[in-house]
């Protein structure tokens, strides 16, 4: 089954006999809700029998709440959801549907363990990303109505309303309903397994067995084997048979001849000429280069699953070569950055055999970064100087911190961006890497971003830490706590 193939329904026959479950065998039906086209998320729905099972829960990078209908419509249906990989294409919508729309009590979410707890800190960089471009916006559009631009969230968003300005937030869904989505424990409905688990389902899944297979590409990457009966059906997208730094190759081995394959082709017409190593060394040096000639390199990326390969390549590629140590930062702009490096610590059996080996007999963890430095924000940022790599969220750059440095270091022909993965129609990145070859072509982009006060309006909105100042004259602005200055009277 190819990811572009059908947009509609299919009944999927024995190989050998071409029997289907008139003939009273067991019936394997494969509908795509999403991923029918080439950069669509992935989300099937594998009926066997009786028993419906949701393979993956993506959503696409703009988090379009239309595009998630189909998946609504069979909520109330679905017996088991099985998901692949810790990324927004496999995972995006699960917070929506479970937080949000809602399952049925029987319905389990299957993960490996990786997958859930950095799914959980992907999908909270994804909110937070959102939220961010959302606050920002909304005082860029007090400033054009001529209202107080760092004002209280709660009353501008009042103060714009009234204006007739459109005010709708990112509302698909919000941290608590990441937390319940992820929630491994007794009585929720995520389900965290181990490679090689084998697990036998109950209700309308009564007979069925799903087994995760380590499938590279990701910590905690699986490739799926279900089984009823004498059908062997394996889902194995976006896997890896390659060895990486930090993973094993897929365990294809454990795959024999299954009855039925569900697969994508999404890298079958990449050919590359040169090899991993090849392209990575290609990639350090063009790293070294802008840094020498003075400027900063941008590397958009996720938040836990190709930004690791990327850190610890760079992080070694340091270690080797004191000179950098001593000239350039190495920085991880990412909110629950440091969050997902200590959840790593508690990952080493899902990394590779020589990651494993170097921790048993030494006590050394690949992720123990020397020279990358983690960065919550902005702001942050700031507290570094240039030239730098910066390794920062979201990869397609449509929201996020990515998105707002590229406005900040575009202008200056010394720096640079370097992607290291295709772009998604309809997103920043894709523009770019479009339009890039293309000499005195423009790009017109929409950024709003914080600024320092002064003059006029330090004057009319001071800080102060006073804890005798008035609470009816202070309003509360990104956790801190904005007293304005009131005019001395005379007493006569």
């Amino acid at each position: 089954m190819l990811r572009s193939l059908v947009g509609s329904e299919m009944c999927i026959r024995d190989r050998s006999t071409g029997r289907t479950a008139s003939d009273g065998m067991t019936a394997v039906t494969l509908t795509p809700v999403l991923g029918c086209q080439e950069h669509e998320p992935l989300c099937y729905l594998l009926r066997v029998d009786e028993c419906n099972i949701l393979l993956d829960c993506g959503s696409d990078p703009c988090f379009t709440q239309e595009l998630l209908e189909p998946l609504k419509q069979i909520a109330p249906k679905l017996d088991a959801i099985l998901i692949s990989h810790p990324d927004p294409m496999h995972l995006g919508a699960l917070p929506y549907l479970v937080g949000k729309v809602g399952l049925p009590e029987w319905c389990k979410v299957y993960a490996t363990i990786p997958v859930c707890k950095l799914g959980q800190m992907v999908m909270y960089d994804a909110y937070q990303s959102w939220q961010l471009d959302w606050e920002y916006g909304m005082r860029q559009q007090a400033r054009k109505c001529g209202l107080e631009p760092y004002a209280a969230k709660e009353d501008l968003e009042a103060q714009l309303q009234s204006q007739g300005v459109d005010t709708s937030q990112f509302e698909l869904f919000d941290l608590d309903d990441v937390d319940l989505a992820f929630a491994d424990e007794p009585g929720s409905q995520m389900r965290t397994l181990r490679y090689s688990e084998l697990i036998s389902l109950s209700g309308n899944g009564q007979g069925i067995t799903i087994t995760p297979i380590e499938a590279g590409h990701s910590v905690g990457g699986t490739i799926w084997k279900i089984c009823k009966e004498a059908e062997e059906i394996v889902y194995a997208v976006d896997f890896n048979h390659k060895s990486e730094r930090h993973l094993n190759g897929a365990k294809l081995q454990l795959i024999k001849q299954p009855t039925h394959l569900i697969t994508d082709a999404y890298n079958g017409l990449v050919s590359h000429s040169s090899t991993n190593k090849e392209r990575e060394k290609s990639m350090l040096g063009s790293v070294v280069d802008v840094l020498r000639n003075g400027g900063n390199v941008l590397l958009p990326t996720d938040a836990a699953e190709r930004s690791l390969a990327l850190m610890v390549a760079l992080d070694q590629h340091w270690r080797e070569n004191p000179g950098l140590q001593r000239q350039y930062s190495l920085v991880f702009l990412c909110e629950p950055g440091g969050t997902v490096m200590e959840k790593l610590g508690g990952l080493i059996e899902y990394l590779s055999d020589a990651c494993k080996k170097a921790f048993n007999s030494k006590g050394n963890n690949l992720f123990d970064l020397k020279y990358v430095q983690m960065v919550r924000s902005l702001d942050h940022l700031s507290y570094f100087k240039s030239p730098m790599v910066v390794l920062s969220t979201q990869p397609d750059m449509n929201s996020g911190m990515s998105r707002q440095l590229f406005s900040q270091w575009a202008l200056d022909q010394s720096n640079s961006i370097l992607f290291t993965t295709r772009g998604i129609q309809g997103t920043l990145q894709h523009d770019l890497l479009q339009n890039h070859q293309t000499s005195g072509n423009k790009l017109t982009l929409s950024i709003v971003s914080k600024k320092l006060l002064d003059g006029v309006e330090l004057e009319a909105c001071l800080l102060y830490t006073s804890d005798a100042a008035d609470e009816e004259d202070s309003v509360d602005l990104g956790g801190r706590r904005i007293i304005k200055k009131k005019k001395s009277k005379d007493i006569e």
